[in-house]
């Protein structure tokens, strides 16, 4: 049994990442500390699929039920149920070793994502129980912050959620807030990057860029046979998922301020860039 902690943060490709990982024999809980709680419905219908062979009848009456879709009427809404079950202070460190138990128990691997803002559920030394590290970022600074102003505005997190209705709010370039993400971003690289340096067993580094736009990696077959290489020369040892598990929301930067982006871009000096070696 292994566990694969992928060190990342919003809009990164950290879901397709992720789910690369989605196998007979490993779980993938994606983000075990999830700002949306009401995602673990989904999360638990793999353990109860995978380790407790429960009925897919069964499992898909619940999550008819219990889909987080059934609790989206508007944004507003949406995000007073989140908080509500946010604020009864649902996470701590044993929300993970909970299910690092269990999968150890059934000899599953298991895989999961953690954000900066996650850390703070965490102790210092929570890595010493990680076999392998995947550190995971975006290049291009103006397509994440864009993606994650999209995001937010339409409650849309990835492709399933599409079906949501948008309140139609305006996405708006603003400089001011585009560098304070970026400042913030950097910090938050940072620590993650402090975390990735310390760690003495198998890892790697992937970024957005490589595994979707490089020109080599066109298909879903070209993907995962690059991430298996990065894995091979790690030390990593895993199977991988080589289905159509992911489709790609569109990303095209369409603000509805166009002019004041393209001066920004044009005039300004703005960091547009990050690279981690």
């Amino acid at each position: 049994m292994k566990t694969i902690c992928v060190l990342t943060y919003e809009r990164t490709g950290s879901g397709w990442l992720s789910a690369a990982f989605d196998t007979p024999e490993t779980i993938s809980i994606h983000e075990v500390f999830s700002d949306d709680p009401l995602l673990w419905m989904m999360k638990c219908k793999q353990i109860f699929n995978k380790i407790y062979h429960i009925d897919d009848k069964i499992l898909d009456f619940l999550t008819s039920i219990y889909h987080y879709n059934n609790f989206f009427i508007d944004t507003i809404s949406y995000n007073k149920i989140k908080n509500n079950i946010l604020n009864k202070s649902i996470y701590n460190e044993q929300t993970l070793d909970i299910f690092t138990d269990i999968c150890k128990k059934h000899n599953k691997n298991l895989v999961f994502k953690i954000f900066p803002q996650h850390i703070k559920y965490l102790s210092d030394n929570f890595l010493d129980s990680i076999d392998y590290l995947i550190l995971n970022y975006r290049q291009d600074l103006i397509a994440s912050f864009y993606s994650l102003e999209k995001a937010r505005v339409s409650e849309t997190w990835f492709s399933d959620q599409n079906s949501r209705a948008n309140d139609n709010h305006k996405i708006l370039w603003h400089e001011d807030r585009y560098k304070t993400y970026v400042n913030n971003l950097l910090y938050n690289i940072s620590i993650l990057k402090t975390k990735y340096d310390i760690f003495n067993k198998p890892k790697f580094i992937v970024s957005y860029e490589e595994l979707h736009q490089d020109a080599k990696n066109i298909s879903y077959k070209d993907k995962t046979h690059y991430l298996k290489n990065k894995m091979k020369q790690s030390g990593m040892n895993l199977l991988l998922n080589h289905n159509e598990y992911f489709f790609k929301q569109n990303n095209t930067i369409v603000f509805d301020n166009m002019s004041d982006f393209t001066n920004s871009i044009n005039l300004s000096n703005i960091q547009k860039t990050l690279c981690i070696n």
